[in-house]
């Protein structure tokens, strides 16, 4: 399949390209342990993905949502109609089992396999009226995937940064292109690649040519996700490939009738500032340092800015096993001076990263907990009973000492 896109860079200079679909190519697989991109698929017929035959990705946005390049169902309808799915069965494969195997020729067992039961558009085709073309959909599952997180789905991650972004572009191509930009067969598998952003507008990304740059998209990874690399390791989810040298941004799909279609509570995925797959005060202190800092990195729910609701989802998103510290805020399992006054920072400017006791509030037994907290840690000293160093007991939260 051929696509034809025109946009306006600047409003002024048309910039049109034919390419044909394609995906990820010029990259590699992740590591078995990197879990971060288990979430993209292979998707097509669920015949032809099931003997390892797909034309295209996707990525899992919900535990039964796939978010795919709309193309990739080929709707029919006239302009201003509704989509109409076609009569064909579609399926998704996952690259890791429910037992936590890896997928391979020698270990097909590995593959997780999902049915297709419905495909739901965000607009009408050909996509007029809606930034760039919203050339994307998502494919509802025959039954939810619980042993994958699905992806951090964010309109905003580009939003503090433009061009020359780093991206990383992931998808189940079965071609590689090479030095001479010649196309070779090579059997569809999880690859990611890192381009970087050219131009970034509400409904579009684009990156170079993976002739040009070395690499970026090859065939039958259209679907394939488009994922924001800014935030430490967490990677999280801003556009689905179209085009080998562009794709549809979460931006510009966040702003068609079918919006809610990507929009979930934020998951594990939201919150892994260290790539590991669960959340722990580890997390916990790298989000600290970007609240602090007042970076869209700490905008967890991704409404655009950071605040103390941010606060409050990591907060109950973190797990803490009996041999971890919580008043270690550095998160470097040492207790010294810089836990002791990211402590007061925040507790002096009222903030609830600084609730301790659970009582809701940030008051003077938020501080003490912290001291009983930092000495039986620490140091193994005897937790203080009454009586605050340096602050009187009519001393509140958020009100400086003389």
């Amino acid at each position: 399949m051929t696509k034809l896109f025109c946009t306006l860079i600047g409003a002024v200079v048309p910039l049109c390209v034919t390419t044909a679909v394609v995906g990820v190519v010029g990259g590699s697989e992740p590591a078995q342990s990197d879990k971060r991109f288990d979430c993209v698929c292979a998707f097509g017929t669920a015949g032809g993905v099931r003997a390892g035959n797909n034309f295209g990705s996707g990525t899992l946005i919900a535990p039964n949502m796939v978010l795919i390049a709309a193309h990739l169902a080929e709707p029919t309808g006239e302009f201003g109609e509704e989509p109409i799915p076609p009569n064909r069965d579609f399926g998704v494969r996952f690259r890791r089992s429910p037992d936590g195997s890896i997928g391979s020729s020698t270990n097909p067992d590995g593959f997780h396999d999902v049915d297709v039961v419905e495909i739901r558009y965000f607009g009408t085709m050909p996509f007029s009226g809606y930034p760039a073309n919203i050339d994307a959909a998502v494919a509802i599952l025959a039954e939810p995937v619980t042993h994958i997180e699905p992806a951090h789905v964010s309109a905003s991650a580009l939003d503090q940064s433009g061009p020359g972004a780093p991206l990383v572009v992931a998808g189940w191509g079965n071609r590689t292109i090479g030095a001479n930009c010649q196309s070779t067969r090579d059997r569809g598998r999880l690859r990611t690649a890192q381009v970087e952003a050219t131009y970034v507008s509400d409904g579009l990304i684009l990156w170079p040519d993976a002739c040009v740059g070395g690499a970026g998209p090859a065939l039958y990874d259209s679907g394939g996700a488009v994922f924001s690399t800014g935030c430490d390791e967490r990677v999280s989810l801003v556009g689905v490939i179209v085009y080998r040298i562009g794709g549809t941004s979460v931006a510009g799909i966040s702003q068609t009738p079918n919006a809610d279609l990507i929009r979930h509570p934020p998951g594990v995925a939201a919150f892994d500032y260290t790539g590991d797959g669960q959340v722990d005060h580890h997390d916990l202190s790298r989000f600290i340092a970007h609240f602090n800092a007042g970076s869209l990195c700490a905008d967890v729910d991704d409404d655009g800015q950071v605040s103390a609701g941010d606060a409050s989802l990591i907060e109950d998103a973190t797990t803490e096993t009996p041999d971890l510290c919580p008043c270690d805020f550095t998160g470097n399992g040492i207790l010294d001076s810089d836990d002791f006054f990211s402590f007061v920072n925040l507790y002096y400017a009222g903030n609830e990263l600084a609730e301790l006791d659970g009582d809701g509030v940030v008051t003077e037994q938020d501080f003490f907990e912290f001291l009983n907290c930092f000495f039986q840690c620490g140091g193994g000293y005897a937790p203080i009973e009454d009586g605050m160093p340096g602050v009187g007991p009519s001393v509140a939260a958020g009100q400086p000492t003389d």
